[in-house]
């Protein structure tokens, strides 16, 4: 099992451009990002428009955590959390069936004296959301961090990077990257000599 890292490729979606997102990279898309009206049903006063991330229909996507308490927002996690089968009371992994939208940030609220703030998914303009796929081996979990620009119609998400677990049910913690390769001490390569390095370079990927 390893954990497959994926910080050079981020991604941005929009109001006015949304799209799906390939998380392993296959050609078949896990999520899509797209503008969604929310609707506060308790008082049925006010509405905002949203960016939200979706996992249903066709898409390869399981799930995106959300907190318990209101299953509709997509969860802000920290880095001392983790996406997985089992998680916190406070927090669920709501599957496609269930829920197909997960709001990530309001960028305007109905009528105007409500900001757009109010139920916003991530406070900050940026934070870790939890996730689940199945490429067709098993559901597999992960992370990706977001950043978001608030601009009314013109407000974007961006994921800067993303990582899952390449073993089917596993949990990953949030954050978590592929650690580097061990060093190989100057006196170790030394005595393998110059073929030996050749080799041991060979099995770390390195070229000559």
């Amino acid at each position: 099992a390893a954990i497959v890292h994926v910080d050079n490729a981020p991604m941005t979606y929009s109001i006015a451009q949304p799209g799906n997102w390939d998380v392993d990279g296959v050609g078949n898309a896990e999520f899509e990002f797209r503008h969604d009206h929310f609707v506060d049903y308790y008082s049925s006063r006010f509405t905002s428009d949203v960016l939200a991330m979706a996992s249903c229909g066709t898409l390869n996507g399981r799930g995106i955590i959300r907190y318990a308490s209101a299953t509709v927002i997509a969860a802000a996690l920290s880095r001392s959390e983790y996406a997985g089968a089992s998680l916190p009371a406070s927090l669920m992994l709501v599957e496609a069936g269930q829920s197909g939208l997960a709001v990530l940030r309001n960028f305007r609220g109905y009528p105007p004296s409500v900001p757009a703030s109010n139920f916003a998914a991530f406070g900050d303009l940026s934070g870790f959301l939890g996730f689940a796929f199945d490429p067709g081996d098993g559901v597999h979990y992960g992370w990706a961090r977001l950043t978001f620009v608030d601009s009314g119609p013109d407000s974007t998400v961006t994921i800067e990077e993303w990582a899952y677990e390449d073993k089917a049910g596993k949990a990953i913690h949030v954050g978590s990257i592929p650690a580097p390769p061990a060093a190989v001490p100057a006196l170790t390569l030394l005595g393998l000599g110059a073929a030996g390095v050749r080799a041991w370079r060979k099995r770390c990927g390195e070229k000559d």
